[in-house]
């Protein structure tokens, strides 16, 4: 009798965490399905309700069925439902949960490319790549094998190695043979190409989408893409065609208001501002409080700022958008708009007093950014009213090149200078920005040339005496220039880095400071940003960290010794935690990626 009571307790007792886990995977199983037929990126009220029910069923395996057999799968569904959730963090806990304490789970290779999906999101781009590699060389179902390959080519992407990627996606079409996924390849080598800018490649690899007879979401990512490629190309009168078709299909509904800013941005692209202005205004009032309100009244903003310089509609626009729903990243560009019209409003005032309201009409041409060895920011206290008044000019200059992109009006301003200014300090300065603005703006290397010869005739005693000779290839004795050589170095290696992208030239120059300048300041400096560069561009930390030390050991009394700690701190605080695993019941700390550094 006692045998039966036993044994119908442990049928009993079987049965109640079965169950549970049952309820917990039939809740899973129903948002899942939700997750895949959605067509936003946004989780529906529903859709978390379920998720949340999964995870509330699945957490009782672990707490009061801690020796189960279904305690691995528990863990397994709740780091998938806070994946979908967007709850990255904590899905990561549970992943590492499952790897540390079912080391042997047949899971745990689809648990790893979860776990790399999380880590992809958070920024941790080396240990998502180290999961995502376990994946493809483990015997996973080729589903999940083949959406790794595809992942592993969308850290290249991250890494904005878009010809890498482009060569990683060429090799996964030939190993895939699972049509969606030879669709979602071709999505991505669309926009490979079109980061690249290679317009009619992006075209033509969003056109083979269709091929594969994929998902209605792929069919319409490769039609929208499509008709950007053509935007990008000037053909805007096609591009709009094609987004007229998509909102005359209903299936599209959710996406309705995207492809209307597109439509706008087409509008805007052909200088046709009022109708432009006036689709951003009608997609604002068919969707109010939304994201799409606030990027539409955005984007009205920006045709006035930037377009035709009408500074208080452009405000209006700005705070409407404010009112509205922006994300953290558009709020943050309503705030600096706000203040850089401020600014301008405050200048136009004091410079050039009540009649600051004309405005010109300009065609700017999007070049890059002036040189970050040219500062071009004045902090130099006027002298007198002259002054003032050319560094007040000045000022407007870097506004309109910097903020609006108006080489034309920026001109404008400098020419000021050189006319009625001469005798000002700001003078050979405002020739050598006028000089920069026609050689890499206007394409006038003529004019250029004989605003730097003015400098090296008029201003031999000036520091950009130099600069000019050297643009100009004359031989010049730096010697007696008394400014430190080694920031002198460093400022080319931030040109180097940040305008002309050449990574591995900068670092060169770095590391040329530390051998030939071993007493100067700028060599801790140049020791912190090899680290940074590491760190944030090549993602080796174990380079960083060597910098970091030899900063702290060479150079303790420095203000980048004190940044170095903080830094070696930082990363070996991650690093632990990395290596620390929670508790099965649920260890609350986070693992998060080490985050880019700012100097």
């Amino acid at each position: 009798m006692k045998k039966l009571i036993v044994i119908t307790f442990i049928i009993l007792y079987n049965c109640a965490y079965f169950n549970t886990f049952y309820n917990a995977r039939k809740a899973f199983n129903s948002a899942y399905k939700m997750s895949k037929n959605r067509t936003s990126e946004k989780i529906s009220s529903q859709e978390a309700s379920l998720y949340n029910k999964a995870i509330e069923k699945a957490s009782v395996i672990l707490e009061t069925y801690k020796n189960s057999r279904w305690v691995d799968d528990a863990l397994l569904l709740i780091g998938k439902s806070f994946y979908f959730k967007g709850e990255y963090d904590k899905a990561t806990i549970k992943f590492s949960e499952l790897a540390e304490n079912f080391p042997n789970s047949k899971l745990l290779p689809e648990s790893n490319y979860w776990w790399g999906l999380c880590l992809l999101k958070l920024k941790d781009y080396n240990l998502a790549e180290d999961k995502l590699r376990q994946v493809v060389e483990s015997n996973i179902d080729k589903d999940y094998k083949n959406e790794a390959y595809i992942y592993l080519s969308e850290l290249l992407i991250m890494k904005k190695d878009y010809k890498g990627a482009i060569k990683e996606l060429r090799g996964n079409l030939k190993i895939v043979s699972d049509k969606e996924i030879k669709a979602k390849i071709q999505l991505k080598l669309g926009q490979c190409y079109f980061q690249l800018k290679e317009y009619d490649k992006a075209e033509e690899e969003f056109k083979k989408i269709e091929n594969y007879n994929p998902s209605y979401k792929l069919r319409f990512d490769g039609i929208f893409y499509q008709a950007l490629a053509l935007k990008e190309k000037g053909d805007n009168k096609s591009a709009v065609s094609i987004f007229e078709k998509l909102l005359k299909d209903e299936r599209n509904f959710e996406e309705f208001p995207r492809v209307k800013l597109e439509i706008a941005a087409c509008l805007r692209d052909q200088e046709l501002y009022d109708e432009a202005i006036k689709q951003y205004n009608d997609i604002a009032e068919e969707y109010p409080k939304t994201q799409y309100s606030a990027e539409a009244y955005f984007r009205a903003g920006e045709i006035n700022f930037k377009d035709i310089f009408n500074f208080k509609e452009a405000r209006n626009f700005y705070l409407k958008s404010n009112s509205q729903k922006p994300s953290k990243e558009l709020k943050k560009k309503i705030t600096d708009r706000l203040k850089s019209i401020n600014k301008i409003i405050t200048l136009r005032r004091e410079i050039l007093g009540n009649n600051s309201s004309k405005k010109s009409k300009i065609e700017p041409d999007k070049k890059n950014v002036i040189p970050e060895n040219i500062n071009i920011s004045t902090s130099v206290k006027p002298l007198d009213e002259k002054e003032k008044k050319a560094n007040g000019y000045f000022r407007l200059a870097e506004f309109y090149l910097e903020e609006l992109n108006a080489p034309d009006s920026s001109i404008s301003y400098l020419e000021k200078i050189t006319k009625d200014y001469k005798k000002t300090k700001i003078y050979p300065k405002a020739l050598f920005f006028l000089a920069h603005i026609y050689e890499n703006y206007k394409n006038d290397e003529t004019n250029s040339d004989k605003i730097l010869n003015r400098i090296v005739v008029e201003h031999p005693d000036s520091k950009y005496y130099i600069l000019a000779a050297q643009k100009l290839g004359l031989k010049v004795d730096t010697t007696i220039d008394n400014k430190d050589p080694a920031k002198e170095k460093f400022c080319l290696a931030e040109n180097l880095l940040f305008n002309e992208k050449k990574k591995e030239d900068a670092k060169i120059v770095l590391k040329e400071i530390i051998k030939k300048f071993p007493e100067s300041d700028y060599t801790p400096k140049s020791h912190y940003a090899l680290a940074w560069i590491y760190e944030n561009y090549d993602f080796d930390n174990k380079k960083a960290i060597k910098e970091y030390e030899i900063i702290t050991q060479k150079y303790p009394d420095t203000k980048y010794a004190k940044e170095a700690k903080k830094k070696l701190a930082f990363i070996d605080n991650k690093s632990k935690k990395i290596n620390k695993v929670g508790s099965i019941t649920g260890n609350k700390k986070v693992i998060r990626s080490v985050t880019s550094l700012k100097e």
